[in-house]
Order: structure tokens, then C-alpha cells, then sequence
């Protein structure tokens, strides 16, 4: 299978209050709407820091910072699961 295939075929979102968000860097806003895609199929993100890492050819450690500040600016939370598993959950 490509790896056009195994995108997901969902709409992403970028609300305004994320979109002019100057604390957020262009790459953050990016994988904020592709959370926001993700949550259309099971109400919240399962993905792994791998998995975005693939999608957007970046490094896993990249995610991991960009996830950060996405918390950190109270755009999403974060809820361990099991052990190296994550939920991301959208804020209101």
C-alpha cells in the first residue's frame, strides 16, 4: 500500500482562536488540524508522535514539541492511556 493510501480522508479543522494564535508555530496549527481530523472518527486522537511523524515527514521529537505546545497554549489536553499510549483530546 502507498502512502497515499494510508492517509486519512477526513476534514480537518482550524478554528480562528488556533488559526491567528501567534504563540503557534505554522507546524503546530498543522498538526492541531490534523488532530481535529483524527477526533471526527473515535471523538478523540490516538495517534502516535510515529504517526505524524510519517505523515509529515518530520522527526518524532518535532512532533513531540509541537504537541507540547499545543498543550501548553490550551489548545488540546493529553490523557495517558497505557504505558508509551495517548489520547489527545480537543479543548473547547
Amino acid at each position: 500500500m502507498n502512502r497515499e493510501q494510508n492517509k486519512p480522508n477526513y476534514f480537518a479543522v482550524l478554528p480562528a482562536t488556533v488559526r491567528y494564535d501567534k504563540r503557534l508555530s505554522p507546524q503546530a496549527k498543522l498538526i492541531y488540524a490534523e488532530i481535529t481530523a483524527l477526533c471526527n472518527s473515535r471523538g478523540y486522537c490516538w495517534a502516535t508522535n510515529g504517526y505524524f511523524a510519517d505523515l509529515f515527514d518530520l522527526n518524532p521529537i518535532t512532533i513531540s514539541r509541537l504537541i507540547s505546545q499545543l498543550v501548553r497554549n490550551g489548545c488540546i489536553d493529553t490523557q495517558l492511556v497505557k504505558y508509551k499510549e495517548r489520547k489527545l483530546i480537543l479543548k473547547p
